[in-house]
């Protein structure tokens, strides 16, 4: 595999670096624009595994959000956990006339709460790949692992001031 797009920073996100990209050469869920969401290593790994879950029990039940395909846990391989979910064309709620916003919220907390809960268990489509420290060394020969000394020399800014916060 290897870059097909360039690294390209996204907009928005508090607590996480977000990066839109493309592979050459990649398996068909992450053929096509696709997003890497990076935590700082500070917040360890609860919220990647919590958000990356969430968002594909949603995507499952027809919700319009990104599924997340990879969930890397080993904080060693981009100094964060992170996973890497498909890229939804649109523009964030911020950009929207805030006139509407009351609106946009309203309906979208209606239509979450029209998704009738799984009468199971145990949700298939709940986790992404999971890859853990001892499988995470085959990311480190990906393209993925190549972003990370791009990413060291933002996330240590944003880790001030998010202490600072």
């Amino acid at each position: 595999m290897a870059f097909a797009s360039p690294l390209t920073r996204l907009q928005g996100g508090f607590e996480t670096a977000t990066y839109r990209f493309e592979l050459d050469g990649a398996p068909a869920n992450l053929s096509g624009p696709i997003v890497l969401r990076l935590y700082p290593q500070f917040y360890g790994t609860r919220n990647a595994i919590w958000e990356s879950t969430v968002q594909n029990v949603l995507a499952g039940e027809g919700y319009p959000v990104a599924r997340a395909h990879i969930l890397c846990t080993d904080v060693s391989v981009l100094d964060g956990a992170f996973f890497i979910m498909d890229y939804l064309p649109g523009r964030p709620l911020a950009a929207a006339p805030p006139e509407s916003v009351p609106r946009l919220l309203g309906e979208t907390h209606a239509d979450l709460h029209n998704i009738a809960p799984p009468n199971r268990s145990v949700c298939p489509y709940a986790t992404a790949t999971f890859i853990h420290s001892t499988s995470c060394s085959t990311m480190a020969k990906s393209p993925v692992s190549s972003i990370g000394p791009v990413l060291r020399t933002q996330i240590p800014p944003m880790m001030l001031v998010i202490r600072w916060c």
